[in-house]
């Protein structure tokens, strides 16, 4: 038994594992970090931060998870050669994401 009298509790063990990101979720970064909205967050004017820390932790998931048409519209401007974000059989490849990428693995 346990100092704390509890016999059923695993020991817990985690992991940090640091993960780049792909080129096209940098290239995304890039380009979220230069739309207006970006701008006048970081100068404390109109905005709304818990919007972009959302948009922000979607990209660096995954792309796919980012809804382009209402968070980064004209994002498709850095979008790579056969990116398509509606194309439903191409949903969550790990080649656009660096944490994919190293869940893949």
């Amino acid at each position: 038994m346990h100092e704390n009298g509890n016999r059923s509790v695993p020991v817990k063990y985690e992991h940090v594992v640091f993960c780049s990101l792909s080129p096209f979720q940098h290239a995304l970064y890039e380009y979220f970090m230069k739309t207006p909205e970006m701008k006048a967050l970081i100068k404390g004017k109109e905005s709304q931060p818990l919007k972009a820390i959302g948009i922000l932790r979607k990209l660096c998931n995954h792309p796919d998870l980012v809804n382009f048409e209402e968070d980064m519209p004209g994002a498709d401007s850095v979008f790579p050669e056969g990116y398509n974000p509606r194309d439903k059989r191409m949903k969550m490849d790990p080649q656009w994401s660096g944490k994919m990428a190293v869940l893949d693995r």
